[in-house]
């Protein structure tokens, strides 16, 4: 399985975040709930 080089977060995140057990999406789908037709930065943080 190839693991991500880098990941890079939008806003700075307390240290148990994300929590160790969580996994690393291969292929999977994920919606993002925005709030306007119009997509803004403030959509994209955790």
């Amino acid at each position: 399985m190839e693991k991500c080089l880098s990941m890079e977060w939008f806003e700075v995140l307390p240290e148990q975040c994300p929590p160790e057990n969580a996994f690393e999406p291969n292929n999977e789908l994920f919606y993002r709930i925005v709030r306007s037709e119009n997509i803004e930065s403030s959509d994209f943080i955790s």
